[in-house]
């Protein structure tokens, strides 16, 4: 008789009640009352058909409630998510849980579109000469990886027949971009200077659209003298004399730049010396190094917005007198 009331109470979805707030309040209620009668139950004094209907009433209630849960989502994926929530421990769900309040991804249609780029130095357009250019553009939805070559032309870099999705635009600039999006350390500080960003979103929507983003770029300042390694490779380390001077190119729109020196010794990096100026050189003087200790230099361009240029490592040396 359980079986069949809660069999038809589960038919009819649990009115008034909606399928989840059903689900939950008949749940909070009813399994420590079931959980208790099906211990009890368990005894040899109880009749065999009895235990079993008790038993069956309580697979009937969690198939219940799953049921209710599982017909107020929509879509196939929120539905299996909901399965897959049933059979987590609890630490799991608490770990889980920033999935359950993140917003459903939106449904991007197929198609392709372009992408107009327009690098920006200090908020200005149009700053930056004509150069060959490497176009990172990653989909986080689907950690999609593609990689263009492009070209900045008047201000502005096209990408045609882009695939529709939210994409991140990392972005290198530089008349030999192939060396673009290197990880870690391990060339030589030198010119000529590049051009690059730290990631911009373009979301590109419907298919045949065109987006327009201005994108902020930051020089990268290589040396022009004395040429040095990066710090923390393997390269032997020049010796500089006296209070060295080092020179880069300038870096469009920088009004100021800052030489920040640093000495490192058995694990320990200290800070040395600091110097800043108008001009695109620095001169510091330095006491001699330790056979055990190396400084390292570290170059950015300022303007009105903020940091407009910068060293893509440290500049490894050591002094000897």
């Amino acid at each position: 008789m359980l079986v069949r009331s809660y069999a038809s109470l589960v038919a009819t979805g649990g009115a008034p009640l909606s399928g989840s707030s059903f689900g939950f309040h008949l749940m909070r209620v009813t399994v420590p009352v079931l959980a208790l009668a099906t211990a009890a139950t368990l005894g040899p004094q109880f009749p065999r058909a009895r235990r079993l209907d008790w038993v069956a009433a309580l697979a009937l209630l969690v198939v219940g409630v799953l049921a209710s849960r599982f017909a107020a989502h929509r879509t196939l994926s929120e539905r299996w998510l909901v399965i897959q929530q049933a059979s987590w421990p609890p630490w799991m769900a608490r770990v889980r849980s920033f999935e359950d309040n993140a917003p459903r991804p939106v449904e991007v249609p197929s198609g392709r579109g372009t992408i107009v780029i327009v690098p920006t130095i200090d908020g200005k357009a149009g700053l930056i000469p004509d150069l060959p250019a490497k176009v990172l553009l990653f989909e986080p939805r689907f950690r999609r990886e593609v990689y263009l070559d492009a070209h900045l032309e008047r201000g502005e870099i096209v990408l045609p027949r882009v695939e529709t999705g939210f994409w991140m635009v990392t972005l290198a600039v530089a008349p030999h971009p192939e060396n673009a999006f290197r990880t870690g350390a391990g060339g030589y500080q030198t010119s000529p200077q590049a051009y690059e960003n730290e990631g911009t979103r373009v979301d590109l929507l419907k298919d045949g659209a065109s987006v327009r983003r201005e994108i902020p770029m930051r020089a990268t300042i290589g040396l022009r003298a004395p040429v040095l390694p990066d710090f923390g490779t393997t390269r032997e380390v020049p010796a500089l004399r006296g209070s060295p001077t080092f020179t880069w190119d300038p870096v469009i729109g920088a009004t100021a730049y800052n030489c920040d020196v640093l000495l490192h010794a058995r694990g320990v990096s200290t800070a040395a010396a600091t110097a800043k100026g108008s001009e695109s050189n620095c001169t510091i003087k330095l006491p001699r190094s330790a056979p055990s200790e190396t400084y390292s230099l570290y170059v950015t361009a300022e303007a009105a917005t903020g940091i407009v240029g910068s060293m893509a490592h440290r500049a490894s040396f050591t002094v000897v007198e």
